[in-house]
């Protein structure tokens, strides 16, 4: 799978498989919409063929906390990610930087 959209979806918090790097080594473009009832964002540092991502109409995220990352390995974050979007997050109020050189592509 190359392209992921998830639009709209009802639960709290993500399943676990969409942070796996190796069920999704091949994501090149993934993009998370109108999913309101999430207070964090999943782990997506670690996806090794994302280029673009795209958060939208994240209502309830008020923080992008270290786990965004998933930095424990020596891997540098996001080290694909050509193009980032955050769009419609009116609460959010804080960025946890890691300063590890995470997306060097961007």
């Amino acid at each position: 799978m190359k392209k992921l959209q998830i639009t709209g979806y009802r639960g709290t918090k993500f399943p676990n498989w969409l942070a796996d790097h190796s069920f999704l080594k091949l994501l090149v473009q993934l993009s998370l919409s109108n999913c309101k009832d999430y207070d964090s964002l999943p782990a997506l540092g670690q996806l090794p063929s994302l280029k673009f991502l795209a958060i939208r109409g994240m209502h309830r995220i008020t923080e992008v906390m270290e786990e965004f990352y998933r930095s424990s390995s020596s891997k540098k974050p996001f080290n694909s990610l050509e193009k980032l979007e955050f769009a419609e997050i009116p609460e959010w109020k804080h960025w946890h930087v890691l300063g590890n050189g995470e997306f060097p592509r961007l």
